[in-house]
């Protein structure tokens, strides 16, 4: 049985979340955001179903857990570490497991539908003048798919990285990429990684209630906005 490592909160170690916590970043139509950074799994394709049944396609091979449909929901309350240990993946065959589920998802990609209102939330930033980009820890390839499919055509740049627990390695490339400071970004995801990625490269984070955590976990580690519905996301960026 796989230990949790030094520094992972489960979730009865989660802060309390207090409405009163000041962030530097909470009021977002006052400031002037110059891009507008999205997650990919979760935040605008609705992946869930379509994981599930390629993580359970692997399971055999690879010797985890199988996951019932019926567990899903309990199962949002899980950290993605939490989620790993709950199915006794073998961390050592991690970067095999991941790749294959990449390239499954590969030929499912255009089967994924993309998060309900969302679709015309990004056609609207678009026209309102804002630089949007996708940080993923999916293939480019796989996200370039979805994005054609469903002719999403509001996107700037798709930035893809397989380090799972490195997102805050590819914010801060973007950074310099963009040649930005960090109060200038946005990050929107719906996982704890996404927050916690976020908050180590002091970039602003909003999290999303629509995709692999529940609302209770997400709020624990108090992002600087949390969003149930992507219609909300038009009041915190104004015209340009």
């Amino acid at each position: 049985m796989l230990g949790f490592p030094a520094g992972t909160c489960t979730p009865a170690a989660y802060p309390r979340y207090s409405e009163d916590v000041h962030s530097p970043f909470k009021d977002y139509a006052l400031m002037d955001k110059r891009l507008i950074l999205f997650d990919f799994d979760g935040t605008i394709a609705n992946t869930i179903a379509q994981s599930l049944k390629i993580s359970n396609r692997l399971a055999g091979e690879f010797g985890y857990r199988r996951l019932d449909p019926t567990e899903v929901q309990t199962l949002r309350d899980k950290s993605l570490f939490e989620l790993l240990h709950f199915m006794r993946v073998p961390f050592t065959k991690l970067p095999l497991i991941l790749a294959k589920a990449r390239n499954e998802m590969r030929n499912e990609i255009t089967e994924v539908e993309s998060i309900p209102g969302l679709q015309e939330v990004l056609g609207t930033l678009h026209q309102r003048g804002y630089r949007m980009g996708i940080l993923t820890t999916n293939s480019e390839e796989n996200v370039r798919r979805f994005l054609a499919h469903h002719e999403i055509h509001a996107f700037d740049f798709i930035h893809s990285s397989s380090l799972i627990w490195g997102k805050h390695h590819g914010l801060k490339q973007i950074l310099k990429q963009e040649r930005i400071l960090p109060a200038e970004m946005v990050y929107i995801g719906d996982e704890t990684r996404d927050i916690e990625a976020a908050q180590r490269a002091k970039i602003p984070i909003i999290a999303v209630g629509w995709g692999y955590n529940s609302e209770r976990v997400l709020r624990a580690l108090q992002p600087d906005q949390f969003v149930e519905l992507p219609s909300e996301l038009l009041a915190l960026f104004p015209d340009a």
